[in-house]
């Protein structure tokens, strides 16, 4: 037996709103159950309302021009927003058609959907996608990404200005345009081998002018909502000057008399410059990751922790000590350091250790020479002395002091 469910049933049971209102008025004489659903307005209520009662202020002005163009038109596909018993304004897709009512007046027969949540979706996107786009212009660093093929889908400011495309003239084209070493061998973005995200890589590129640059990149794969690779994204930064800078400094660095090096604030050495080689035997690697304690004379140990401690507190003051030679032998060193900060905390010391040997043994030479002077002075039975310019005794001998009844530490 054939069951039969009526158009009454099929209309009513729609999310769609379904309704007919008049021609020339806007008057609504029928409406589907969804209205209640959708706006809170039940069938007896909505059924002798006008377009003006639901169509919300801002765009009443709107409904004569809606009932001319669909009169002329015959039917009308468009969008109205509304308002429901609860206030709350929503954005309606309509698409309404003229019709002969059952005593053959023509009357408008619409359907209507409720889209404010896909609107929102799109306003949300549109203004998700301005926020991205100001931030891709603002970025100090260079950004772009490419599809599966390779080829550039966008191109930021800063890659313009370090690369001299334009987003125009690259977008669409392939990054080995300006990509070079080691993307012109392989691609590390779509090399299975290395695991992704990849940071800190140095690259050089193809400026548009044909200057080649050094760059420091990050890249990654990009992904949709089901996991699978759409495409990929890269970030650069130009170092080119950086590294020119770096070499000069590293040059000077490793052609100074005098030792470069940075200890941690355990003592640990992090990094020593290559004339350590020269002054004290020892290839800077071998020194890297041992404590500095290890090489300095144990009488002068307490004294140059008592100095270090001083340095962290910001009392800069140089100290003089012996250091171990790969020899065995020690050598005296003049040494003065600064506080290293990381995140603006202290995270070591960075010094510059001199070789005083040579001045230690001529002062040893010239104490030497007058304690023999001052022991020839003494044999000499007559008084000798001999001042400075001020008037101010330098020295003399014991038969001066005995001739004026004085101490040697009473003459001045």
């Amino acid at each position: 037996m054939k069951r039969y469910i009526s158009y009454e049933q099929i209309v009513d049971s729609v999310h769609d709103l379904i309704f007919v209102h008049d021609l020339e008025t806007g008057e609504i004489f029928q409406a589907n159950n969804a209205f209640e659903k959708v706006l809170g307005f039940g069938n007896e209520e909505i059924v002798g309302m006008t377009l003006d009662d639901i169509i919300v202020p801002e765009y009443r002005a709107e409904i004569k021009t809606y009932l001319e163009d669909i009169r002329r038109a015959g039917n009308l596909t468009g969008f109205m927003t509304v308002r429901g018993r609860d206030g709350i304004y929503r954005i309606m897709q309509f698409h309404n058609s003229i019709v002969a009512d059952e005593t053959g007046k023509d009357v408008v027969c619409g359907i209507a959907r409720d889209i404010t949540a896909e609107k929102n979706d799109e306003r949300r996107l549109r203004e998700s996608e301005r926020k991205t786009q100001e931030i891709l212009k603002t970025l100090p660093a260079a950004l772009y990404t490419v599809d599966k093929k390779q080829n550039i889908t966008t191109w930021n400011r800063e890659a313009e200005r370090i690369t001299g495309y334009t987003s125009e003239e690259i977008v669409g084209k392939s990054c080995r345009v300006f990509a070079q070493s080691p993307c012109d061998k392989t691609c590390g973005l779509y090399d299975p081998a290395l695991e992704k995200p990849i940071f800190g890589r140095e690259c050089t590129i193809l400026r548009k002018d044909g200057e080649t640059r050094v760059v420091y990149k990050n890249t990654g794969l990009l992904t949709d909502y089901t996991g699978a690779v759409i495409g990929g994204v890269e970030s650069f930064i130009d170092i080119t000057e950086k590294q020119e800078t770096e070499k000069r400094y590293r040059n000077l660095v490793e052609n100074l008399n005098d030792i470069i090096f940075n200890i941690d604030l355990e003592g640990t050495i992090t990094y020593i410059s290559p004339v350590v080689t020269h002054m004290l035997g020892y290839d800077p690697d071998e020194l890297l990751q041992r404590n500095f304690t290890e090489f300095i004379h144990p009488e002068d140990l307490p004294g140059l922790m008592e100095s270090m401690g001083k340095t962290l507190t910001g009392d800069l003051e140089p100290f003089e000590f012996r250091i171990k030679h790969t020899a065995g032998h020690f050598i005296h060193v003049r040494s003065s350091s600064r506080i290293i900060y990381r995140h603006a905390e202290p995270s070591g010391l960075s010094g510059v250790m001199t070789d005083i040997t040579k001045r230690k043994e001529a002062e040893a030479e010239v104490q030497k020479n007058l304690h023999f002077l001052n022991e020839l002075l003494n044999t000499i039975p007559a008084p000798v002395f001999y001042k400075d310019i001020d008037g101010k005794y330098l020295g003399y001998n014991k038969a001066f002091a005995s001739a004026l009844g004085f101490g040697p530490e009473e003459i001045s």
